[in-house]
């Protein structure tokens, strides 16, 4: 199965100012084509320290440890303007069956967050 990928949709206005820790307030919209090729910042948060290998097995199972290792590049990138989907959906006329997508992203320990249109 092939996907349309749409990286960096905003949902919501950046909460900074004073709209910081407000409910979401619907984003400005666009004219013509947006590009939706980049992964936009993530929410601040603090990230677990696996610099010490034998100390962050201790601490997590080696499959998350592997999984942050590889999200860690992507998690680097952090600011409260963070309101925005990636969009993954089945190319046109590919199949759509639920089981497929649940043993294609769920199972293989697809690390995003994924939003069935």
């Amino acid at each position: 199965m092939t996907l349309q990928v749409y990286r960096g949709i905003p949902y919501a206005m950046p909460p900074v100012g004073s709209l910081r820790f407000m409910p979401p307030v619907s984003g400005a919209q666009w004219q013509g084509v947006r590009l939706a090729q980049h992964y936009p910042a993530v929410c601040p948060q603090r990230l677990p320290d696996i610099g010490n290998e034998t100390a962050a097995v201790q601490r997590m199972p080696r499959g998350r440890l592997d999984a942050l290792r590889r999200l860690l590049p992507l998690l680097a990138n952090q600011s409260e303007d963070c309101l925005y989907l990636n969009i993954y959906a089945p190319t046109e006329g590919e199949s759509t069956d639920g089981a497929e997508w649940f043993d294609r992203f769920f199972h293989s320990q697809f690390s995003e967050t994924i939003m069935f249109i």
